[in-house]
């Protein structure tokens, strides 16, 4: 799914059989999707993208009418991880007479975008396929259908109806709820998850704090480089004053980020595939001011630096293979946050702090390495006063 621009999706309703939807479906998928935060009481997946994007990504979702599986629950679930597929093809047979794929192809490649599917079945994590993921039509029984008015069938979500009436603790005047839609349609656009699948501990190397994470928040610095919407400050070797817009208040994508290379020639290439420190000016403003009661998002504001090796593989082909490292384990991630306090909680146990922002006098960044070696020689001293409310913090930086 392009990351930038203007053009519509495609999200089909799959009625499983005796799991009926509610008679306002429709109205309340058309909420979800497309509505402004008026009528969702947060935002809905385009309204949510417009805002995180500066307004690169304009989406449209087209409702298209639903269709009753044949067969019951329990055949889906006797496929497992491929049920959702035979549902799929049931689906996209029947409906093909009635929509015109070739209209969601908007970069004209010959392949449809992609396809969200919402299921009526309640969701349920132990039960495949009864939870929401994106993956490919090219793998699995879709891969045996043929072109839809002329396109290939490739990458879709899928996802349960019911996630619309999940609750954000602390958080009182919601009316729709778009997040987990939100988090997979980050995924159709390339970007993997930033927890953990594997390992001993709870949370990741960011905590929790991340859309692309525990479903929070606004998606990060990283996430919105990657898709083409930020325009980062960069400090080479040198000592710099540098003011920062309060990243969760901006409303444009400049001076909000800055961005500290392991090597500047890197940069020359003209994307940012490559090892790199962002530093953000954090505020529980904007898309974060919804979940500041959560634990993994600060109630506080503060400094927050990351340290990113988006490297990529060579070859590769599917969304969550794309890079050569991932957020597993206990080190050597794709994005962690560089702790203030330096306690290595993270990963743990236990999700983000307030300990682990920046708040006042110097982070010296000499005890973290690179991955391709070397001390981080990068210290950060904040220079005014931070406040939820500042619309910019001053920070003196020196990278040596």
């Amino acid at each position: 799914l392009p990351s930038t621009g203007e053009y519509n999706v495609l999200v089909i309703p799959i009625e499983i059989q005796g799991h009926p939807f509610e008679s306002t479906y429709a109205t309340q998928l058309d909420k979800v999707f497309n509505a402004n935060a008026i009528h969702t009481g947060w935002r809905s997946v385009s309204g949510y993208y417009f805002q995180s994007s500066y307004g690169n990504l304009e989406l449209t979702f087209d409702i298209a009418p639903k269709y009753v599986t044949t067969n019951p629950a329990s055949y889906y679930e006797n496929q497992a991880l491929d049920g959702d597929q035979y549902a799929i093809v049931e689906a996209l047979q029947a409906l093909d007479s009635q929509i015109d794929f070739s209209q969601y192809d908007v970069n004209n490649d010959g392949y449809i975008d992609s396809v969200i599917f919402v299921y009526s079945k309640a969701y349920d994590y132990d039960v495949d396929p009864w939870w929401a993921w994106v993956f490919s039509g090219q793998y699995g029984v879709a891969s045996s259908i043929g072109k839809l008015d002329g396109k290939t069938f490739d990458y879709y979500m899928w996802a349960s109806y019911e996630f619309i009436y999940d609750t954000i603790p602390g958080y009182d005047n919601l009316h729709v709820n778009s997040e987990t839609f939100v988090h997979e349609l980050g995924h159709l656009m390339g970007f993997p998850d930033l927890y953990s699948y594997e390992g001993d501990y709870e949370f990741g190397p960011l905590g929790g704090f991340d859309m692309m994470d525990y479903n929070v928040g606004d998606h990060g610095p990283l996430n919105k480089l990657l898709f083409g919407w930020l325009q980062p400050l960069v400090a080479k070797e040198g000592t710099y004053q540098v003011t920062l817009d309060n990243f969760g208040l901006d409303n444009d994508p400049f001076n909000n980020t800055l961005l500290i290379p392991y090597d500047v020639d890197d940069l020359d290439d003209g994307n940012a595939f490559d090892e790199y420190l962002l530093v953000t000016f954090y505020s529980p403003n904007g898309l974060y001011a919804a979940h500041s009661q959560l634990e993994t998002v600060p109630e506080y504001a503060g400094v927050v630096v990351y340290h990113v090796d988006a490297r990529m593989f060579d070859d590769n082909e599917l969304w969550y293979e794309y890079f050569l490292y991932n957020n597993d384990g206990n080190e050597d991630f794709f994005v962690r946050i560089l702790e203030a306090d330096k306690n290595n909680s993270l990963p743990g146990n236990g999700s983000i702090t307030q300990s682990d922002l920046l708040t006042s006098g110097t982070l010296d960044l000499s005890s973290y390495t690179w991955h391709q070696g070397g001390q981080i020689f990068v210290s950060i001293s904040v220079a005014t006063t931070i406040t939820n409310d500042a619309e910019n913090v001053t920070l003196n930086i020196t990278v040596s």
